[in-house]
């Protein structure tokens, strides 16, 4: 089957060959190339039909992987909870320190140290740190009301929809 680029190659060159023809004879063209333009113009109209379709498909597959994908990392996060759970009942039955071993599990203590900062209005601007990020929203809001803003500016595009 002929590609897209195939079948608008062959049209454009039907298109052009009865502009020709159409020159030659005082504006008229043959019923000949009047049945091949509409048999191309057809096939085109056919090919992006059926690319539209393909389209549309590939959206379905996405959209039922990623459901299946959320199913099983909703899947794989209640099995963590559930393991984080039975570590957290294991401290509680095991004294600080008590060691415990077999063939397939190995359970030990290791020290850790946690900063708790129980409010963070006392921190001096030493130990904060802030991110700055240009809201789009409001630059956008503003250059459409007619403000210039420095080192923005709106891009105006336009993106096919398939529906």
């Amino acid at each position: 089957m002929k590609s897209l680029y195939e079948i608008d190659a062959e049209l454009k060159q039907l298109v052009e060959d009865a502009e020709q023809q159409a020159i030659e004879n005082d504006g008229e063209i043959s019923l000949i190339m009047a049945m091949m333009l509409e048999q191309v113009r057809g096939e085109k109209e056919e090919k992006i039909g059926k690319i539209c379709k393909y389209y549309k498909s590939l959206l379905a597959e996405a959209e039922m992987v990623k459901t299946e994908s959320k199913a099983l990392a909703d899947r794989a996060k209640s099995a963590e909870l559930k393991a984080d759970s039975m570590k957290y009942y294991l401290s509680k039955f095991m004294k600080e320190g008590e060691v415990y071993s077999d063939s397939v599990s190995k359970i030990s203590w290791r020290k850790s140290s946690v900063v708790d900062v129980f409010d963070p209005s006392l921190l001096t601007d030493e130990f904060t740190k802030v991110t700055i990020a240009p809201d789009k929203t409001k630059i956008k809001d503003a250059i459409k009301a007619g403000t210039e803003v420095p080192g923005a500016k709106i891009e105006n595009k336009n993106n096919i929809q398939i529906k």
